[in-house]
């Protein structure tokens, strides 16, 4: 983020010295007519160049729970979900995906909390396509949550930490 600034204050300078110093007279020059004209235009030049460095600032990794398991096959997949009562929380994600970022925490929460008696699974969708693709994916995050591997409930969109809870709970306690 740091970087990226700095180049938005480079560019504003240098465009400021080339409106100051420029040669152009009438004032129908963008870069060159005065220099706040300069410094606007290397303004501009500077966030197109800086504009992956600002973006990539804003997306750091969110921290994994230990507790979490990544699948990258549909054979691991039927593989823990296939115990008789056994509960598994599937969260359909991307990196990309905005509405993901904001669930993972929580799906890291429930990951610790619920360490004992739940799976807490994630699976990328831009990775692992063919896993979106069959359990019809289309929307994410989407998590479901499966009993003895026959899905109970379906959840599109990013819900709180207590209703994710809750509907473990209600589960668990069957």
């Amino acid at each position: 983020m740091l970087k990226g600034i700095i180049i938005l204050l480079i560019g504003a300078g240098i465009g400021a010295l080339v409106g100051y110093f420029g040669k152009c007279n009438d004032g129908q020059c963008p870069l060159t007519a005065t220099p706040l004209r300069g410094a606007m235009w290397g303004t501009c030049i500077a966030l197109i160049i800086a504009y992956p460095m600002i973006i990539a600032a804003f997306r750091k990794p969110i921290p994994e729970s230990e507790n979490v398991t990544h699948i990258s096959s549909a054979n691991e997949l039927q593989s823990l979900m296939e115990k008789p009562d056994h509960i598994c929380l599937i969260d359909f994600h991307a990196d990309w995906c905005a509405p993901c970022r904001t669930l993972a925490p929580t799906i890291n929460q429930l990951a610790d909390d619920f360490k004992d008696n739940v799976d807490i699974i994630k699976i990328n969708v831009d990775k692992f396509s063919a896993l979106a693709q069959q359990y019809q994916a289309s929307s994410i995050p989407l998590v479901i949550i499966t009993v003895g591997g026959v899905e109970k409930e379906r959840i599109t969109g990013a819900r709180s930490f207590e209703t994710y809870a809750a509907l473990l709970n209600k589960y668990k306690n069957k």
